[in-house]
């Protein structure tokens, strides 16, 4: 069971969630301490970090297109904060590979700040698609879902355009690449509060990995690339 489902199970955490002994892992507030020492003591801007995730990601993805990503529809979901950013930084690659990048935000490109902003128009200069998330129930399915939603910072529900567009997610049968961890879910819980009933889709994770914890994993940004497998049933 993923962890969407046992949220809306109500369950405890189950064996499947929990790190294995190889794998480390970081809590919500140690992963808010290494991004304030990357950029206040290390001077990491905003925009070197959604490169690097962004170029994680976008290797990654062509990994699990087979290594052939001309012609391939992606759909990438981008949130508004710097996952948001990331996930585009991967359509922008992806793109320049020749494959077929659909963007969906949970925002208005009208409204979107500062490094976000700066990735979203120049995503709309190379003509890659950027639409909103209430065009989603008209979108075609794509081969692969990039998963830039929401981050580690998820404190509670996910709410709004953001919750509409993690369901979209959830309903379809593609794979799904996630930065950082699936959206909605808690890192520090493995719970996904107020998504009942989504199916298991696999994600994948842009971070290294550090301290071991019971049930959710939030590998710290840049490092290791880590698989979570969809299951059928």
């Amino acid at each position: 069971m993923n962890p969407r489902a046992q949220a809306a199970a109500g369950s405890g955490p189950q064996p499947g969630l929990r790190a294995r002994q190889d794998e480390r892992s970081v809590t919500r507030a140690q992963m808010a301490e290494v991004d304030r020492i990357m950029v206040d003591e290390l001077g990491i801007t905003l925009v070197q970090m959604m490169e690097n995730a962004g170029r994680a990601l976008a290797t990654l993805a062509r990994t699990m297109l087979g290594g052939h990503v001309e012609g391939r529809r992606v759909v990438v979901a981008a949130g508004t904060g710097g996952n948001g950013g990331g996930a585009m930084v991967a359509a922008r690659r992806l793109h320049g590979w020749g494959a077929l990048p659909v963007v969906v935000t949970t925002g208005s490109a009208g409204l979107s700040r500062g490094a976000v902003r700066l990735q979203l128009r120049t995503l709309m200069s190379l003509g890659v698609p950027v639409l909103h998330v209430s065009a989603v129930p008209t979108l075609p399915r794509g081969e692969l879902v990039i998963d830039g939603i929401l981050g580690y910072g998820l404190d509670g529900p996910a709410r709004g355009s953001a919750a509409q567009l993690i369901r979209w997610i959830g309903c379809g049968r593609e794979a799904v690449l996630a930065l950082d961890a699936p959206s909605g879910v808690d890192v520090d819980t493995g719970l996904a509060p107020g998504l009942a009933g989504l199916r298991g889709h696999h994600a994948h994770s842009c971070r290294r990995q550090a301290r071991p914890a019971p049930a959710a994993r939030s590998p710290a940004r840049g490092g290791a690339l880590r698989r979570r497998h969809r299951r059928s049933g």
